[in-house]
This record gives C-alpha cells, sequence and structure tokens, in this order.
C-alpha cells in the first residue's frame, strides 16, 4: 500500500512539472506586407501583396507558459487558408457584432521547426458601426473546448513542445480594402472587396494525455527498478 501511495505520489509529481505552453508573434513584424487578406468567403495569408511573396514573423515560444523562463525566438514563415462557413449580423448597444464561423488552416515554418493548426468551428469577429461594413479591426478565436476538431501538431525543434487542448487568438488591425477605405459586406457575409490587415496570434497548449501517461509509466517503470 505505501509503495502504491509513493509510486502514485511520484506521478503525480512529475506530470505537475510538464508544463503548458505559450507561442505567439506580434503585428506588423512582416516588413513588407500585410498579415492577412480576403475575398469572398476566403481568408488567407498576405503574401500576394507581399513584396517578397512570404509573410514573415517572429514566433516566440515559451515552453514554461507563465514559468520563470523566458520564451526563445524563431525567425518563421506564416501562411494561412480558411473559409466562412455561416454568418449572422446582430445589432448590440447601438452597434452591429458581425460573427462568421470559419474553418481552415495554418503553419508557422522555420528551418529546422514546423507548427501546423487545423481548425473546423472557430470564429471570426468583428465590432462595427454598420450593419453593411466590416469593422476595421476583427479576432479569430479558436479553442478545444467549442471546436473538438481542432488539432495542433509540431516537429523538427518544436517536437517536444505539447499540442494537447489547445486554444488561439489572432487580433487582426487596420482592415482596409485595396484603396485604404471600409471594407463592404456582400450577402450572407460576403466580402465585396479585397481586404487586407495587420495581425498579431498567441495561443497555448498543454501535455496530450498521450504525453501524460508517457511521464507516468516512467514513473512506474522507475519505481520497478529501483525494487
Amino acid at each position: 500500500m505505501t509503495s502504491y501511495l509513493v509510486t502514485t505520489f511520484g506521478i503525480c509529481a512529475l506530470t505537475g512539472a510538464a508544463h503548458a505552453a505559450f507561442f505567439s508573434f506580434a503585428s506588423d513584424t512582416n516588413p513588407d506586407g500585410p498579415t492577412f487578406s480576403a475575398l469572398a468567403t476566403q481568408i488567407s495569408d498576405g503574401r500576394s501583396f507581399d513584396t517578397s511573396g512570404a509573410v514573415t514573423v517572429n514566433l516566440m515560444y515559451d515552453a514554461d507558459d507563465d514559468g520563470p523562463t523566458g520564451p526563445v525566438v524563431i525567425p518563421s514563415e506564416f501562411t494561412f487558408l480558411a473559409s466562412t462557413t455561416s454568418y449572422s449580423v446582430t445589432p448590440f448597444a447601438g452597434q452591429f457584432i458581425h460573427a462568421w464561423t470559419i474553418q481552415g488552416n495554418y503553419r508557422i515554418t522555420a528551418p529546422g521547426s514546423v507548427l501546423t493548426a487545423d481548425f473546423r468551428n472557430a470564429l471570426l469577429v468583428s465590432w462595427s458601426d454598420s450593419a453593411s461594413l466590416l469593422g476595421t479591426s476583427a479576432s479569430i478565436i479558436g479553442n478545444f473546448a467549442t471546436d473538438p476538431s481542432l488539432r495542433f501538431d509540431a516537429a523538427g525543434a518544436l517536437g517536444s513542445a505539447p499540442t494537447g487542448d489547445p486554444n488561439f487568438a489572432f487580433t487582426l488591425t487596420n482592415i482596409r480594402n485595396d484603396f485604404g477605405a471600409r471594407v463592404l459586406l456582400g450577402t450572407g457575409g460576403t466580402f465585396a472587396n479585397n481586404w487586407r490587415s495587420e495581425g498579431s496570434w498567441s495561443a497555448q497548449t498543454i501535455p496530450s494525455a498521450g504525453s501524460l501517461a508517457i511521464v507516468g509509466a516512467a514513473a512506474i517503470t522507475g519505481r520497478r527498478r529501483r525494487r
């Protein structure tokens, strides 16, 4: 009985030491173009408006989330592709909430490392003074509780990063059409104008059940070997 309690305590201690991780990049780290672009029902990264043909960002990876260890910075390339799947506009407090569900994926790559995310039920929301115009800012939000299909995968130098129970948010600012004006919304919330924006991103993940099980198994094995 004592042996069982000691082993269980050891598993808990080890699993408790497995930290959540935090990922992010700041807005406007891409020097020669916007972060995002969109038309009709599709939202993509802004490489089509970028002189280099790629959206470059400084990925910040903090392996212990709110712990004392600071993040590492990894110069990376950002790609994004998603489509809207439903739309609503709601009058609220004298203004309008425009909301879309969206599905798609994004990828952050650097030499020797890659992080990908696939989502099927994320939310794009914009606060506007008009029922027919997109606001000048917006957010794209996703989390595992509302989208159980949400999946993060990490490889290369990021291969040891946890990927369980992910959540993420993009903050879009300076949304404008090709002429620098507000974006008109068409029937069903389609984007009647090309638009582009700056964008920042943050995400958090926790160790998956599988990785915790491995840690627990290691604790049990270690206990048996010591006996």
